[in-house]
């Protein structure tokens, strides 16, 4: 078993926090929602009517994530203005 942790460091006041979510704010997503756990349930119970490919895309969003660092750094260049 491998297991990774990484940390990293922003600059003082531009993390952007769920916790600070107000209405009316956008909300953002990128690639698709439920994947990670669609993999999941595949590995719990192996018994579905899916295709195989389709168990393998889920499965592989599930166990390798890819980071949105593009899209985190463009949001992390805007300005919050509150």
């Amino acid at each position: 078993m491998i297991d990774i942790t990484l940390l990293g460091t922003v600059a003082r006041g531009h993390a952007i926090l769920r916790s600070g979510a107000k209405v009316g704010d956008l909300l953002c997503v990128t690639g698709s929602l439920g994947d990670s756990a669609a993999g999941l349930q595949t590995f719990l119970r192996p018994t579905t009517n899916i295709s195989q490919h389709d168990v393998q895309a889920v499965r592989e969003r599930h166990t390798a994530p890819l980071p949105r660092v593009h899209e985190g750094q463009l949001l992390g260049s805007f300005t919050v203005d509150r």
